[in-house]
């Protein structure tokens, strides 16, 4: 129902009109007074969207509803390296979203920032701007997980607008750094350019709670999150003692010792994978 498909220079001109008549709708609810020329200059807004055609770290797309081009998204690097903070790498920017009004309040909003932000893996935070007065564009980015971050009283249309931020949701992999195969895993998701949050599972070994909640996630039998060939369950001779313990003392016993646990274990927004196996880290 709901499509989203890489913009092309055929779609310039949809493209431009979508943008200049969402900003109409949205500017002209603002103080009176402020410079919209720039706004509204068509040549500029198409001769800037060719060059983000060209551009390999931004990426436009028009959303497509029902086989209708309902709105427009662009997202990707920052269009400058220092605009509210020195530092800006890792961060990735939404730099356009705009819904065609007969289109709003039908969820496309929603699901153009997940897609969006699944695009944007490899940044550890997304932000976007938005105008200080455009309430409803605040509550909408609000609900999406962004929150306040800086303001600007000086853009360059001269309408004054604020920055909103959002911790990009990150992988968690637990490894142990001197294992071959942890190693291996750990290279494959670089190399897919996969963000990661690593955790070293012997000096920040896994919580009961969290062990609980990644088995009950990935669906398998408990026995499988246990290091069978690890020195530590050989020497508490656990193949013949799990099948006696409950899933309450497994879980504790898991929790009490990192080394006990099968190595590596990736967590995703829908997945847990223990273990690694090459075909299962290229479906992530």
């Amino acid at each position: 129902m709901i499509n989203f498909r890489k913009a092309q220079i055929k779609d310039a001109e949809n493209y431009v009109d979508i943008l200049i008549n969402s900003r109409k709708e949205t500017y002209e609810n603002f103080k009176k007074g402020i410079n919209l020329n720039k706004a509204y200059k068509k040549e500029e807004i198409i001769k800037a969207f060719l060059e983000t055609l060209k551009n390999k770290n931004v990426h436009a797309y028009m959303i497509e509803y029902k086989n209708e081009i309902a709105g427009i998204l662009e997202f990707g690097e920052p269009i400058s390296k220092n605009l509210y903070q020195d530092d800006m790498n890792g961060y990735g920017e939404i730099r356009t979203l705009h819904i065609k009004k007969e289109f709003q309040r039908l969820g496309i909003g929603k699901l153009a920032i997940e897609f969006a932000l699944e695009q944007c893996k490899k940044y550890k935070y997304i932000f976007v701007w938005t105008k200080k007065e455009n309430q409803n564009a605040i509550d909408f980015y609000e609900k999406q997980g962004f929150q306040y971050k800086t303001s600007s009283e000086k853009r360059s249309d001269g309408i004054p607008s604020i920055v909103m931020e959002r911790r990009n949701e990150m992988n968690l992999f637990l490894w142990y750094p001197k294992c071959s195969t942890c190693k291996k895993a750990y290279q494959s998701l670089l190399e897919q350019n996969i963000t990661i949050e690593c955790r070293d599972i012997k000096e920040n070994n896994p919580t009961k709670e969290e062990l609980q909640q990644w088995w009950e996630k990935s669906g398998v039998e408990l026995k499988k999150f246990f290091n069978t060939s690890g020195l530590i369950y050989k020497e508490l001779n656990l193949k013949e003692k799990l099948p006696t313990m409950t899933t309450d003392e497994q879980l504790k016993l898991l929790a009490s010792n990192g080394m006990l646990v099968k190595r590596p274990i990736l967590i995703t927004k829908d997945k847990v994978i223990i273990g690694y196996k090459e075909k299962e880290y290229e479906l992530v």
